[in-house]
């Protein structure tokens, strides 16, 4: 999700365990690259998303492009935040929905693009080492972790930068 930061810088103070919390960075030029048949670019620029959470002082953020120009080089890069369930987290859940023409379409669309989003062909899994850093463009790539060992030490900073 675009909150008009341009940049994050990531460093890890603490190593994740071997083969577990994962920090994926999906690029939008190599996502578009790879749709699935019932996709096309044109066809997504016609969603909107919302997200809403009882953390971040409430938010809820409603009818957001799922499909926006960089503010650099125009290029399409997807905006979307994944699903994120009680189940997934210790914290507050995030309530996702994708819209067409203000009619939930969230069923046949979100499990393809997560998919795509998880593919290792469009997605890089950084594992974390300590003192890794790792900055990314925060319109044109798209973050999320993988399940990690609970009750390990993890400990990773993010910067946002403009």
């Amino acid at each position: 999700m675009c909150d008009g930061t341009r940049f994050q810088f990531f460093t890890a103070v603490t190593p994740s365990p071997p083969d577990t919390g994962y920090t994926l960075f999906a690029s939008s030029n190599t996502f578009f690259s790879f749709l699935p048949p019932q996709f096309s670019l044109e066809m997504l620029r016609q969603l909107t998303f919302s997200v809403s959470t009882e953390s971040f002082e409430q938010t809820n953020l409603k009818d957001l492009p799922l499909v926006v120009p960089h503010p650099t080089t125009g290029q399409p890069c997807l905006r979307y935040h994944e699903l994120w369930p009680q189940s997934k987290t210790n914290f507050d859940p995030m309530d996702v929905d994708i819209q067409r023409d203000g009619v939930s379409c969230l069923e046949e669309v979100a499990e393809p693009l997560e998919k795509l989003l998880y593919d290792r062909r469009v997605t890089y899994w950084h594992t974390w080492q300590k003192g890794d850093m790792l900055l990314s463009d925060n319109t044109s790539m798209l973050h999320t972790r993988s399940a990690f060992e609970s009750g390990c030490e993890r400990e990773l900073w993010r910067i946002h930068l403009n």
